[in-house]
């Protein structure tokens, strides 16, 4: 933790430090590191499918690359979010014991969330998560996601 507070950059810090929250900081890092290693493929080959190509147009399209995946990125964190709240909300028994309307009112509330994110989404997802979107299988839902999220991130 005390090298979280120590590091000078604000994608450093969220990364070390592990905040979801911070998703947009750590995913502009990550931009940042694509573009600066797209363009100094461009810089190095100066050429794409041998014809020169000027380095302008490989750092476009890094730039284009690096907004979809950013993209992709928050989309998927948003869903986990989600999902992880709807688990969070099942597993609090004393809630429920407590107040069972109330409970189910906000179990109610998330998976329409998760119906509404599922719908805007629908035609960015891949087959097997809108399957079990619309299946309403949400624990393989947050396992794909997950594995998504790791593979959007290259771990």
């Amino acid at each position: 933790m005390l090298a979280a507070v120590l590091t000078t950059r604000p994608a450093e810090r969220a990364m070390a430090m592990g905040r979801p929250q911070d998703v947009r900081e750590r995913a502009m890092a990550a931009m940042a590191l694509t573009w600066k290693i797209r363009f100094m493929a461009a810089q190095h080959e100066g050429r794409r499918g041998g014809v020169k190509q000027p380095v302008r147009q490989d750092f476009g399209v890094a730039k284009r690359v690096a907004r979809a995946l950013i993209s992709r990125m928050m989309q998927i964190s948003e869903l986990i979010e989600l999902l992880r709240r709807r688990e969070d909300i099942i597993a609090d028994h004393a809630w429920r014991d407590r107040d069972g309307e109330g409970h189910l009112e906000a179990l109610r509330d998330v998976s329409e969330s998760i119906g509404a994110w599922n719908s805007t989404h629908r035609a960015a997802v891949d087959a097997q998560l809108r399957h079990f979107l619309t299946n309403a299988s949400y624990a393989k839902a947050l396992a794909h996601a997950v594995a998504l999220q790791d593979q959007l991130k290259g771990n």
